[in-house]
C-alpha cells in the first residue's frame, strides 16, 4: 500500500531507475550504450515527460530524482576513468547532456528541426566516446 500517488510515482521510479543503471552496466560500447539508453527512454517516454514535469513541481520528487542522478554519476566515476577526472559539474552537465539528447531524440525534436535522427544518434555516440567508451 502506498500513501498517495506521489508515493506510487516515486516507487516507479526509482525501479525505473535500477533497472536502467542494470541494464547500462553489461554495455561495452558506445553504440551500444546509445542504443540502450534511447529504447530505454523511447520505452518509458510518457514516464519520463511526467517525470520532468514532476521534477519542476514536486520538491521530493525533485530531490528523488537528484539522488538517483548522483547513484548514475558515482557508477559512471567507477566504471569510466575519464568520467570520474571530470569537475562535478562537468559531470552533471555530461550527464544532463545525455539525458536530454534521448529525450529529443525519442519526443521527435530532433525531426522536428529536419535533423535525421540518426545524425543525433551520432553526437550522442561521440559524446559517450569522449567518455572513453569505445565505439563497436
Amino acid at each position: 500500500h502506498f500513501q498517495d500517488k506521489r508515493a506510487i510515482f516515486l516507487a516507479v521510479y526509482e525501479d525505473w531507475s535500477r533497472s536502467e543503471f542494470q541494464t547500462l552496466e553489461a554495455v561495452r560500447t558506445a553504440s551500444q550504450f546509445a542504443d540502450t539508453v534511447i529504447e530505454h527512454h523511447r520505452t518509458h517516454r510518457v514516464f519520463r515527460q511526467s517525470l520532468r514535469y514532476l521534477s519542476v513541481t514536486d520538491p521530493l520528487v525533485s530531490a528523488t530524482r537528484a539522488r538517483a542522478r548522483q547513484v548514475q554519476i558515482a557508477g559512471m566515476c567507477a566504471r569510466l576513468a575519464v568520467f570520474a577526472a571530470m569537475t562535478a559539474s562537468e559531470r552533471v552537465t555530461t550527464i544532463l547532456t545525455i539525458e536530454r539528447i534521448c529525450d529529443a531524440i525519442v519526443d521527435g525534436e530532433y525531426a522536428a528541426l529536419d535533423v535525421d535522427p540518426s545524425d543525433s544518434r551520432r553526437c550522442l555516440v561521440d559524446v559517450l566516446q569522449k567518455l572513453g567508451l569505445p565505439e563497436d
